[in-house]
């Protein structure tokens, strides 16, 4: 039996859920098996394991998934056809509240589609039992069909499919109908503690509190101060960014008791920040996550506000009026949040999302939460036409410096996106000014840290920011006119790839192909750049990956896997120079594997030794074609 706490072999197991600010990618890797005592005749008990581990299988994917997808299997159509329903991402989360309506699914539900999807994918993994061929002649009486019981812990599956076994060998037959399989799972338990998370937002509205806690504190809302500067807060570059921080350093505080929590031990988290879930029962194994991601978008209307600018009311007090400034301005407030309960002990996790809804500063859940489509692109594109700054942009090969011809340039500012076209050689009438010197020259609206990013095929994206229109520099208002920005793009090379499987039995390591049973996750990255990678091998339907071409480190993380058992991986580095990079051809990645199947914390340990031992002195190494 596999040892509860061998999640904490990090170096192994790949867990979790990765939110897309950028795209993330997930490994999970499955719990105990548990066999139930069944009396079968010992010539057919692998077929019955057979048919246990398709329906284990299948019972795993699907509580994976659902885990990812707040419960869902498969989005209903309702929340898949409505893009404002869920959050996008590698896994789409719904809303379990929107538009007053409770969408959390319940453990039922849950048991139901888990039976759908077995009994639609069951034949297909049992592949017409064709490995039993040349033992048995097999004849089905009706369609296999399934059920499911979910309880805290475990997922156990009781699949109905009547058939008769004939023995070629003994001319024997054996009827057999039922196959029972449980397998460890915490979808039932993290499913409850976020039911509960739901229902106390619901009925307590607390990120609301805690977000209008921040707004009080940071924006004008209502009162009066004085001071003789100019005061003007744009909603859109100003306010939403700001409050953006607030909740990405706040949320993350947030405590459910009795789950396990790091508790800040600061007065005003323990008192506004803390909830109590359930008496009953102890969940110090349930860790929780607020989650908010900062690309995602918020909706944010001030009245009164003008052209989106906030500034104080008009006071009628001569001499004195420029210098007192009297706020009564209501927020409204839409933004989502997701909530990731994970057993600590197993690594499973269980995600779902909910709206935050402010109308005149108080939390009201009965406001509808969607974004119209068309008011956004409306917006988006009013914006972008209202310029007041040149700006001339250029982009330029990282590893040789030219300049890159027909780059596509964006100018994002917040949640507005405008596209400037792409690179090109500047013209004066009918003239080139410079063949070689590509770029763009164009007016942009006013923004606070816009984001300039410029993309092309074979490379990887870059960027920069930029403050065009006017800023206050000591109460003065200062244009910026003329701005210049160059952005730097690494090249991409597409290079093959090959695994090399080292054994260790015993004292000896002998090398050695990936064998069919087999499967290698690759995950290779370089933080600096933002570059990662992810390969499963032998599924990746590509067999190259992109290297950046240049002189680069990168982070090496390896799982071996034999069927759904890790027995091995590697990590360490991979250091690219400019030339080898340039005129790669493939890497041969070097992995680390035991000749056992680890079955508890010691032997999980005893695989972890040895591949941190043997991987040392085996960076991956680079093929490459000399010049």
């Amino acid at each position: 039996m596999f040892n509860k706490k061998r999640g904490q072999i990090t170096v192994f197991i790949i867990i979790g859920i990765v939110i897309l600010i950028s795209v993330g990618i997930v490994v999970y890797v499955s719990t105990n098996i548990i066999t139930e005592e069944e009396v079968v005749p010992e010539e057919l008990k692998p077929l019955k394991l057979f048919i246990r581990r398709c329906t284990t299988d299948l019972a795993d994917e699907a509580a994976f998934r659902m885990g990812a997808q707040g419960g869902y299997l498969n989005l209903p159509d309702k929340i898949k056809g409505d893009p404002n329903s869920y959050i996008n991402g590698v896994f789409d989360v719904p809303y379990w509240y929107f538009d007053r309506e409770d969408r959390m699914p319940s453990r039922t539900q849950m048991q139901k589609e888990i039976e759908t999807y077995i009994n639609q994918n069951i034949r297909t993994c049992l592949n017409n039992f064709e490995s039993f061929k040349d033992e048995f002649e097999i004849t089905e009486y009706a369609n296999p069909s399934s059920e499911v019981i979910i309880t805290d812990d475990k997922i156990t599956t009781t699949v109905f499919y009547p058939i008769d076994i004939k023995n070629k060998k003994q001319d024997k037959i054996t009827p057999m109908e039922n196959t029972i399989a449980t397998i460890n799972s915490k979808l039932g338990e993290t499913h409850k503690v976020a039911e509960m998370i739901s229902n106390k937002e619901n009925e307590e509205m607390f990120l609301e509190n805690l977000t209008m806690d921040m707004v009080h504190a940071a924006f004008p809302t209502y009162g009066f101060n004085i001071n003789c500067h100019k005061e003007r807060h744009h909603i859109d570059l100003e306010l939403i960014p700001q409050l953006k921080n607030m909740l990405l350093a706040n949320f993350q505080y947030i405590m459910f008791d009795p789950t396990d929590y790091n508790n800040p031990d600061i007065a005003y988290y323990e008192n506004r920040a803390k909830f109590t879930l359930t008496t009953a029962t102890n969940l110090k194994n349930i860790k929780v996550d607020t989650i908010y991601n900062p690309s995602w978008l918020i909706k944010m209307d001030v009245s009164p506000s003008n052209k989106r600018v906030v500034e104080p009311l008009k006071v009628e007090l001569p001499l004195a009026e420029s210098c007192i400034k009297v706020y009564n301005h209501k927020y409204e407030i839409k933004f989502p949040v997701m909530f990731q309960v994970m057993d600590k002990e197993s690594g499973f996790s269980f995600r779902f999302a909910t709206p935050v809804i402010i109308k005149n500063n108080k939390a009201n859940r009965q406001e509808p939460f969607s974004f119209p489509k068309l008011d956004t692109v409306l917006n988006a594109r009013e914006y972008c036409e209202d310029t007041s700054t040149e700006l001339t942009v250029t982009a330029e090969d990282d590893y040789t410096n030219q300049r890159i011809y027909n780059a596509s340039i964006e100018f994002r500012c917040i949640n507005f996106v405008c596209d400037l076209g792409k690179t090109d050689v500047e013209m004066y009438e009918n003239y080139v000014l410079d063949p070689y010197n590509y770029l763009i020259k164009t007016q942009v609206p006013e923004c606070g840290n816009a984001v300039i990013t410029a993309s092309k095929e074979g490379y990887l994206t870059a960027t920069d920011t930029v403050t065009t229109g006017t800023t206050i520099v000591a109460g003065e208002e200062v244009k910026n006119n003329n701005l210049y920005a160059n952005l730097r793009l690494i090249p991409l090379r597409e290079v093959g790839y090959s695994f090399v499987i080292h054994e260790k039995s015993g004292t000896q390591l002998s090398s050695r192909e990936l064998r069919e049973d087999e499967t290698v996750v690759l995950i290779m990255t370089n933080q600096d750049q933002s570059y990662e990678k992810i390969i499963y091998y032998p599924q990746e339907p590509r067999q190259s990956l992109e290297l950046m071409v240049g002189k680069f480190d990168y982070d090496v993380d390896m799982t071996l896997f034999k069927g759904e058992n890790i027995i091995g991986g590697y990590k360490g580095k991979l250091s690219t120079l400019g030339q080898e990079s340039e005129v790669a051809t493939l890497i041969n990645f070097q992995v680390i594997g035991v000749d056992f199947i680890p079955s508890d914390e010691n032997t999980y340990t005893q695989m972890s030794n040895i591949v941190e031992q043997e991987s040392k002195n085996r960076e991956p190494s680079i093929i490459w074609n000399k010049k």
